[in-house]
Formats: structure tokens, sequence, C-alpha cells
């Protein structure tokens, strides 16, 4: 995986109601070995990968529920990604209007996944760090 080649922490999900349950209570998870890698994420994820056709619930509604919940909490946004075999101007569309950020359509190659979750984190550090000071 490429979260674990690139050193990024993550969480793993196996379809989009566990992906919203995930972040939904992500407090409670992350004291949990989530995988046995022991590398969990501190804070609530910056960057949240999505596939657009996920059993149970899919992208759009996962990403749509995740949007209302930080809306309700008050809570900053992550920034959503779609990773999907889709690559039609109507899902693209779909996506945005859904909530999502960014955009990618399979196969993504490892290197432009590496860097755009790079370039993602940077500037939420960034920006944490422009918060703090102010």
């Amino acid at each position: 995986m490429v979260a674990d080649r690139s050193g990024f922490p993550r969480l793993l999900a196996t379809n989009g109601k566990e992906a919203v349950d995930t972040y939904v209570s992500f407090d409670k998870q992350r004291r949990q070995d989530n995988q046995s890698t022991g590398r969990i994420p501190t804070r609530r994820p910056d960057v949240i990968l999505l596939d657009l056709n996920m059993p149970i619930m899919d992208g759009y509604e996962a990403a749509q529920q995740i949007r209302q919940f930080e809306k309700r909490e008050g809570i900053s946004r992550s920034v959503i990604v779609a990773i999907t075999g889709l690559g039609d101007d109507i899902a693209r569309a779909k996506a945005y209007r859904h909530g999502f950020n960014h955009f990618m359509s399979k196969p993504v190659r490892p290197q432009q996944l590496t860097d755009m979750l790079g370039s993602i984190i940077e500037t939420k550090k960034r920006s944490r760090e422009a918060e703090a000071v102010a």
C-alpha cells in the first residue's frame, strides 16, 4: 500500500459506511490498532481516499455524510479524494457536488498519489502552524 511505503499513517475501511463510521468515531478508533502496523494517526485524518463504487455505501454518499458531520460538529474539513475507475465528466462533477476536493482516475501511479498526499499534508501542516501563531 502506498501509504505504508511512504510513511503516511492510515486507517482502513472496506466500504463506505465503515469509512463514515471510522471518521465519525475517530477519537475512539485511534486508540484501537486498526491494522497491526501500529501507525495510527493521532488526530483526525487530513486526507480521505474514497472509491466511488464501494459496497454498502458508495463514495458519493460517504463523502456527503462526512461533510455533513464536519459541518454539524464545527470541525475543519478533511481533504476528500476520489480514486475511481470512472473517468467521465459526469462522475467528476457529481463527486465535486458531493464534497470531494480531488478526483483521480485509475490507474493512479503510486508516485502521483504520494506527491499529492505530501502536498496536501504539507499545506495542512502550514495552516495549523499559522493558526497556532495567530
